[in-house]
């Protein structure tokens, strides 16, 4: 009974010792199989650059070529000129030149200079009465920014990164119970704003900020003045310069935007 085991044992060995030299050899021929694609396929890569390199440096030579040569056009061409001016000046008798005698440059738009003088004879804008104007129409018109102000006051950013740790419930609860009646009704008109109906903080103190600014009740004046040209006398106006203003100004109040320029 041993021997029979013993037999079976050397023939279960033997098949083992088979099929590990059988999987051995596969994997040592799609070894040899696999390097031999990435060699082929990393030599194909090289000619090909080897290719694109060639021709970049072709196509340098190429451009350094046309360049000499255009310089060597251009040096003859400023030769040919001066021969031509040496040999006009040799044949011309000199003559002193006067004011009259002398041409104008040359513009590529020889209207433009007709065009920015018709322009300032007609546009003539006082500036600082189109401002006194429009101020003077928005004198009986109240700032309410003092409300939003003051709510933006009431939570600095570190309080509003501390709401951004609580829950959605919680966020609004500290925030109905700290506001006024006037400042939830401003957080109403935030909630109603948004699509959902959730609250986000920051962006709730940004529509508070914004909505101070433009309520602020500030008469922004921009014109294209190196220095400010406003002489009215009015806390609400500030003067900021705009380079892209060639004549006139435009204002803004608010959310809008008054244009009375070119």
């Amino acid at each position: 009974m041993s021997w029979e085991w013993l037999v079976v044992l050397v023939i279960m060995l033997a098949m083992n010792v088979f099929l590990f030299l059988v999987f051995w050899t596969a994997v040592q021929r799609a070894d040899s199989q696999v390097r031999e694609i990435f060699y082929r396929k990393l030599q194909d890569i090289h000619s090909m650059s080897k290719e694109r390199m060639e021709k970049l440096e072709q196509t340098e030579r190429s451009c350094e070529e046309m360049e000499e040569r255009l310089q060597e056009l251009q040096d003859e061409e400023r030769k040919r000129k001066k021969v031509q001016v040496y040999q006009t000046a040799g044949a011309q008798k000199l003559q002193p030149l006067s004011a009259v005698s002398v041409s104008s440059a040359r513009f590529r738009n020889t209207e433009i200079k007709e065009q920015y003088r018709y322009i300032r004879d007609h546009m003539d804008i006082d500036t600082n009465e189109v401002v006194r104007a429009f101020a003077a129409g928005l004198s009986d018109e109240p700032s309410d920014a003092e409300a939003y102000e003051t709510l933006a006051g009431k939570f600095p950013f570190e309080a509003r990164y501390e709401l951004l740790t609580l829950s959605e419930e919680d966020q609004a609860q500290v925030l109905f119970a700290t506001l006024s009646d006037t400042e939830r009704s401003i957080l109403n008109d935030y909630l109603e704003t948004c699509e959902d109906g959730s609250l986000d903080v920051l962006s709730f103190f940004d529509y508070v900020e914004s909505e101070a600014r433009l309520r602020d009740g500030t008469i922004q004046v921009y014109t294209g003045d190196r220095e400010n040209p406003l002489t009215i006398q009015d806390t609400r106006v500030r003067w900021a310069r705009d380079p892209a203003i060639c004549e006139g100004c435009r204002i803004r109040y608010r959310d809008c935007l008054y244009d009375y320029s070119l």
